[in-house]
């Protein structure tokens, strides 16, 4: 397992990469006794940063906490006694997002908080979390991981290119933007409809949008999951015309959005 873990920290480096994002799942870090698990993530992150490659820390709960499921949906979720008779899962999740903090903040150089739950808002891994519900969530991690590194970088997002306006107004509305230095949004390009001749028209309507509501604020756009999809009318495409769209797009990214 280190083995390969060490041919592909080689690749990224011969390759160029610069950033790498790593995904810190809470259900495999935390243990119901409240211990926690470092080996995995030690290796990953520790070898990154040996290669000189910057790492992006991606808290989330994939599917389950280490506690067991959470209450059904309802509005209470993250603030009801969803865990223990002492502990409520919003109190849970922080306290998960202080430890990683303090083990990994001089190593990791910007911070996501959940990945895309806005497309989701009943799916099992949201458990009923409503949007703000999901705000209270990112403010309080970001606070918690700014109290140990007041530089650190916490992303927004990432969001998918298609979310509707009206959800984003309710994503962006409030006090949320106060506690992020950047969104990140995940402009996928489809066979069946898009070029990467197109894909550039998210970061424009993203960035009027959030120009719109986010008053005196200013924060980046990030691009922070991006593919080809490998579907189309005809099939599957190869992985070499994958690669020439991906290029393509790229090249579009850096002469359109440089400044951004």
């Amino acid at each position: 397992w280190e083995e390969n873990r060490k041919m592909q920290r080689q690749w990224m480096e011969e390759s160029g990469v610069k950033n790498v994002r790593v995904e810190i799942d809470w259900e495999a870090t935390e243990y119901p006794n409240r211990e926690f698990d470092w080996q995995y993530l030690d290796i990953i992150v520790n070898g990154l940063k040996a290669k000189d490659i910057n790492v992006q820390g991606m808290l989330f709960q994939h599917q389950e906490n280490p506690f067991g499921s959470c209450n059904p949906p309802d509005e209470t979720v993250i603030t009801a006694n969803a865990l223990s008779a002492d502990e409520t899962y919003l109190d849970a999740w922080v306290r998960f997002v202080d430890a990683v903090a303090k083990r990994y903040g001089d190593k990791v150089d910007s911070w996501i908080i959940h990945n895309e739950y806005h497309n989701y808002p009943t799916c099992n891994s949201l458990r009923g979390m409503t949007i703000p519900q999901y705000k209270t969530l990112v403010i309080e991690s970001s606070k918690a991981i700014k109290s140990v590194d007041s530089d650190a970088i916490v992303v927004y997002g990432g969001f998918s290119a298609n979310v509707p306006s009206s959800r984003l107004d309710e994503l962006f509305n409030g006090d949320v933007l106060n506690h992020v230095d950047a969104f990140a949004i995940h402009p996928y390009l489809s066979g069946n409809y898009e070029t990467p001749e197109t894909a550039p028209r998210y970061y424009e309507n993203y960035q009027s949008f959030i120009e719109d509501i986010k008053t005196k604020i200013s924060i980046p756009i990030w691009s922070t999951e991006i593919m080809y999809d490998e579907l189309s009318e005809n099939g599957h495409i190869n992985e070499a015309l994958r690669s020439k769209y991906l290029l393509r797009y790229f090249v579009l990214v850096i002469l359109n959005f440089l400044s951004t």
